[in-house]
């Protein structure tokens, strides 16, 4: 795989996804291609299926009110794009893709409306999924008359979804990138939908480079830190090298791993790159708190908020700010704010737990944490956030589901299984804490040693105490 292909590739993705609607695959696209080195000796060539796509459709992609109804898409303004494209959809598969793009957003935006001006769930929902199921009728009756269109099937499968279709969009999704390699949104929208890694194993994949991104992102979701690192270090970033986005997903993967220096390093690199990128500064603000870095994350909040303060990735470098130094009210109020502009977003969700934890306000925590499940049950932060909360009540028994929960998603992280480890032991089930200790191996030696003298197993408890004197400072 040369340059000249790889820009080949990219421009084709670019260009289907801008016709479509689809902004940030798009970006994506273009910012993959600006980091390629160049080849003079391989002159980049404009991909000929698509223009002859282009040359067919000339009419078609001029007439005015198609250029209005994308113009409208990119406006924000969904039900007016819906309107002019209605009598336009079957002159063409971009027509009818982007009368259906438009229609579904038009859905989802008046959902974060009402999700925005606190609209309790039930009327959201019982407001939403008739118009969902009323779009999802008439594309299945419009896509019985055209010929199978990888780029439909996006759509169709992201309909699903909100219809908790997930199987049926997940086989449609897999059709759709078989069909078109090339279609990045159906790759995003499949990734998810990946349950662990039998199943990343059992799935027939096309074998084209773009399904490197993919395997990146299920590992990230699947807790497969390691592997997802080293997928973008030693393949991805050797053909895209300093692409923000690639340094970006390496950062992530590396403050997974509590390689907070590295990931810093990494988050810094993007700054300088890209120095007007929101994208995982959200990330990147959560690392310089662990890693206690006031100045930096002061800098990073300031500048955010300078660039775009309506973005929720600069919402929540100010919560984790004002956090930082103590003050949870204005964390929380700006996590708050983070939510408005993106209720999907499960850390905002979990991070305003704690602050609710810090201001006490224990139903809040509550409901906070349940936010963040009920979005992702695979996130282990919210199942250890309810664990923490539930102790503190001295609530053992409730506790121990949370942890168990958590650990069950992470069971490698010493903090879950020490925390298992511990409330076995309020419990008195003294065998299960002191496997879970051990388990914890190092991390948990000081939590052991004293558990084996109480219960009069000398021999043990001298062993590791041996073992903890040997360990370096923890």
């Amino acid at each position: 795989m040369n340059p000249s292909e790889l820009s080949y590739d990219l421009m084709s993705c670019h260009e289907h996804c801008e016709v479509r609607g689809f902004k940030k695959a798009a970006e994506w696209a273009c910012g993959l291609m600006t980091c390629l080195p160049s080849s003079d000796s391989a002159p980049i060539r404009f991909p000929p299926k698509l223009a002859t796509d282009f040359t067919l459709n000339f009419e078609q992609f001029h007439n005015r009110h198609y250029k209005r109804a994308k113009n409208l898409f990119y406006l924000g303004q969904y039900k007016r794009a819906a309107f002019y494209l209605k009598d336009l959809r079957q002159t063409s598969q971009e027509h009818r893709f982007l009368y259906y793009h438009s229609q579904f957003m038009a859905i989802e935006t008046d959902r974060l409306n009402m999700c925005a001006e606190g609209e309790n769930v039930f009327n959201t929902v019982k407001f939403i999924l008739p118009k969902m199921n009323e779009l999802l009728q008439e594309l299945d009756k419009d896509m019985k008359k055209v010929k199978p269109d990888s780029w439909l099937l996006s759509i169709h499968s992201k309909i699903l979804l909100k219809l908790n279709k997930v199987e049926l969009a997940r086989a449609n999704l897999l059709q759709a990138v078989k069909m078109e390699p090339l279609n990045w949104p159906a790759w995003e929208l499949l990734a998810p939908l990946i349950i662990d890694k039998h199943h990343l194993k059992s799935i027939e994949l096309p074998n084209h480079w773009i399904r490197w991104f993919f395997l990146g992102n299920v590992h990230m979701k699947l807790q497969m830190f390691e592997e997802a690192y080293d997928l973008y270090f030693n393949v991805i970033s050797k053909y895209f090298p300093n692409n923000a986005y690639v340094i970006s997903q390496m950062a992530l993967a590396q403050n997974e791993l509590r390689d907070i220096e590295a990931a810093v390093d990494n988050f810094k690199k993007v700054r300088q790159i890209d120095p007007y990128r929101l994208d995982d500064m959200d990330a990147y603000s959560n690392a310089l708190y662990v890693s206690q870095r006031k100045y930096d994350l002061a800098s990073l909040a300031h500048e955010a908020n300078e660039i775009e303060p309506f973005r929720y990735e600069t919402c929540f470098c100010l919560a984790n700010f004002y956090s930082l130094r103590g003050q949870h009210e204005k964390a929380a109020t700006y996590f708050s704010r983070a939510l408005k502009l993106d209720p999907t977003n499960v850390s905002a969700w979990i991070l305003m737990g704690h602050e609710f934890m810090e201001l006490k306000k224990t139903e809040d925590a509550i409901k906070a944490y349940r936010s963040a499940i009920n979005l992702d049950r695979t996130d282990p932060r919210a199942w250890y956030g309810l664990g923490q909360l539930y102790e503190i009540l001295k609530l053992p028994n409730i506790s121990l589901d949370n942890y168990l929960e958590a650990h069950k998603l992470k069971p490698n992280d010493s903090r879950i299984t020490i925390a298992l480890a511990d409330t076995y032991e309020k419990l008195e089930w003294f065998d299960q804490a002191i496997t879970h200790y051990r388990r914890a191996g190092d991390a948990g030696l000081s939590r052991l040693v004293p558990l084996l003298e109480r219960l009069g197993r000398y021999e043990e408890a001298k062993e590791a105490q041996t073992r903890l004197d040997e360990c370096p400072v923890l």
